[in-house]
Formats: C-alpha cells, structure tokens, sequence
C-alpha cells in the first residue's frame, strides 16, 4: 500500500502462483488505484482475467512491474481510507522500532556485553571440565601405580548405578 502526498492509496496484492490466484482467499480491493501483482510466468497461464479479478483493478507484470491494465479510480468511503490511513501507520511505526533497535548504540551494547558475559561462562565451564578430567585421570593413574589396581571411574560408576536401581526395586 501506498500513499501520496494528495491522499491517494494505492493498493497492491501479489499472487504467485494460478492456484494463488484461484483460491477462496479474499482479494482485498479497497485504495483509490488497486492492482494486482503477478509473474509474467502466471500472466501468460490466464487469458481471461476477468474470471478473476474486477475490470477496475489494474495488472502489473513482472520485475519490471511493466503496467498490463490501468487501475481505474474507485471511491473509498470515509472510514475505509481512515481503517487504510491506520493501518498505514501501524506498519511504519513498527518497522521504524525494529530501525531504532537495530540502530539503538545502548541496545548493541547490552548484546555485545551479554555475549561476553556468555563467553566467559563458557570458557569457565570448559575449563571446569577440564579441571575434573585431570582429576579422574590422576585418581586412575595414581591408584594404579600405589596399589597395582587398575580401576575405570566410568564403569564404577556404571555399577554403583545399578546396585542402587537393584536396591530400589527390593525395597518396593
């Protein structure tokens, strides 16, 4: 939708495909000019666009958005043009705050320091991990070399988990 600086609207709804184009879904006509945007593709699968659309809507083909049929000039009713006015400016009002969030210096830098914050998180607990590694790795090792036991922390525990599901069960 469009307006200009004399108050006309310009509508425009875009189908991309014939089954697009033939579906039940409502065809919204209600600016000064209507048109409707198709593919020069879809464009030259119809040859009767009246079965279509209105004899007043125009048709603009293409990327070119070359002008198939002129719009013709329709009256909008007070309270349409004020609904098309609102609408208007909802739509702008909500791409200007996501233009002033992704403009906004002080959102950046939240976001900047969030991610440094998660950052170091990250790294603590990768060096955390680390840390218990070493430790599980000394513990084998060292109990290995003092009293000539080879032991596996992974699969102790692996046992100590099912003497515990096997106590649970006996005392149901």
């Amino acid at each position: 939708m469009t307006m200009d600086s004399k108050g006309i609207i310009r509508c425009y709804e875009l189908k991309v495909t014939l089954q697009d184009l033939k579906s039940n879904a409502k065809k919204s006509w209600y600016g000064h000019y209507n048109y409707l945007v198709v593919g020069r593709e879809l464009y030259n699968q119809v040859s009767d666009w009246s079965k279509y659309i209105p004899e007043h809507i125009g048709i603009v083909v293409g990327y070119s958005l070359e002008s198939k049929r002129k719009a013709q000039k329709c009256e909008v009713t007070t309270e349409t043009e004020i609904m098309l006015k609102e609408s208007m400016i909802r739509s702008m009002y909500h791409k200007m705050q996501k233009y002033k969030d992704a403009q906004s210096l002080d959102k950046q830098k939240q976001l900047q320091s969030r991610i440094r914050r998660l950052e170091r998180e990250r790294d603590s607990a990768y060096d955390r991990a680390l840390k218990a590694e070493m430790i599980v790795f000394d513990y084998e090792t060292y109990k290995s070399y003092n009293d000539g036991v080879d032991i596996n922390l992974a699969s102790m525990a692996k046992e100590e988990k099912e003497k515990f599901k096997e106590n649970k069960r006996k005392h149901r």
